[in-house]
């Protein structure tokens, strides 16, 4: 009976997925992303395919994806404990990305992993991010589908930026018995910089399900679905109101702007725009009695999902991996997404572009190494498993 009520319990989320997907595929081109850095998904793998894998297993690095993923790799490759490192050079954090981490498979029903990320781009920017994951079996395997897996994270990020981008401030006057008289002055600064600091804390929530259909994978993933940020930025932008006499006697009032080396601070609850769900299945394809195995995911992210406000917008990563008896791999990725968003902390609109990708493994019996490549961006890391 317990079989029957998973089967069902995941079929209706399946179904919704499927819905969302028929629903918003041809919307709105207006986009607003997370930021920066929570769409680098810091596992070699997933990187190779184009940040394609939310129905992909791996080490405790796929709960960037998925935060479900990491139990069932564990039970699948019978390990217990396992780590990996990930040094990574893009386009963006051109001195480095490093990350380590390790799980750990307590027993049958739930596994707890622990990961770290340092993004460097200079004295100026860089980023700490500590991750806690939690994941485990929901429901058992029925006759012909697999178990249904939860996950959930539990991820701080710490930041400190500087921007060169405050604009001119102004001086407006206007008389008092005609404030539609008024003539502008605009002061251009010396000061041309800013610094934000800035603490976040969010909740990841994943499902993951194999053999939905024979050799197809099913996962589903919700990013930020909680949480809060702390901030803090310097100088603040201030104002004066004042009411001064002036020659023709009739007084006006000054209203000037200025910027003021003081921190100014606020906080709050994460906002609806910043948060995405991805829903994908991975198929899988084995030939010559095992020798070759091709492996093809394919996901869907969707921004704007929870922002009625917001029009929907789709992102589409796919690829292609070609294993050789199980310990040397190519793989390709290909996505249509946005490539790098550069600016402020905050998410903007911006345009999907075509994103080729490439990366290969070589497997050993407890060790396994990974490497990627993109435009202006490579990476290199190590699986260790027992």
């Amino acid at each position: 009976m317990k079989y029957k009520i998973s089967g069902i319990f995941f079929y209706c989320i399946q179904f919704f997925c499927l819905w969302i997907v028929y629903s918003n595929v041809y919307g709105s081109s207006e986009l607003n992303l997370q930021y920066t850095t929570q769409r680098n998904y810091s596992n070699p793998r997933y990187l190779g395919l184009s940040n394609t894998g939310v129905a992909l297993p791996e080490a405790i690095s796929s709960t960037f994806l998925n935060p479900s993923l990491v139990h069932f790799w564990h039970w699948k490759n019978e390990t217990k404990y396992s780590g990996f490192f990930l040094f990574e050079n893009d386009e963006y954090f051109k001195n480095n990305i490093f990350s380590t981490g390790a799980s750990w498979y307590i027993y049958e029903k739930t596994s707890i992993g622990a990961l770290y990320r340092n993004l460097l781009r200079d004295d100026n920017r860089f980023q700490n991010e500590a991750l806690i994951n939690i994941s485990g079996k929901l429901f058992d395997k029925s006759l012909d589908q697999g178990a249904v897996n939860i996950g959930i994270n539990i991820r701080y990020e710490d930041l400190k930026w500087v921007y060169y981008d405050l604009d001119s401030t102004l001086t407006i006057r206007k008389n008092i018995a005609d404030t539609t008289q008024k003539d502008t002055v605009r002061y251009f600064i010396d000061i041309n910089k800013r610094l934000i600091e800035q603490r976040r804390l969010f909740f990841d929530l994943g499902f993951f399900q194999d053999n939905i259909f024979p050799g197809m994978d099913f996962g589903l993933s919700f990013h930020n679905l909680l949480g809060r940020f702390w901030e803090s930025e310097n100088p603040k932008l201030s104002k004066i109101i004042d009411t001064i006499p002036d020659s023709t006697l009739i007084d006006k009032i000054v209203d000037s702007s200025y910027y003021k080396y003081e921190w100014s601070k606020k906080s709050g609850r994460n906002p609806k725009e910043y948060k995405r769900m991805t829903v994908g299945i991975t198929y899988n394809i084995r030939l010559m009695d095992n020798i070759l195995i091709l492996i093809i995911p394919f996901d869907l992210e969707f921004f704007g999902l929870f922002d009625k406000k917001k029009s929907i917008k789709i992102a589409m990563h796919t690829g292609i991996e070609g294993w050789l008896n199980e310990k040397i791999c190519l793989r390709f990725g290909y996505s249509r997404a946005p490539y790098n968003i550069y600016g402020k902390a905050k998410p903007f609109s911006v345009s999907n572009d075509h994103i080729l990708c490439g990366g290969a493994s070589v497997h050993f019996e407890h060790i396994a190494f990974d490497v990627y490549m993109k435009k202006n961006e490579w990476g290199i890391g190590s699986v260790v498993a027992f």
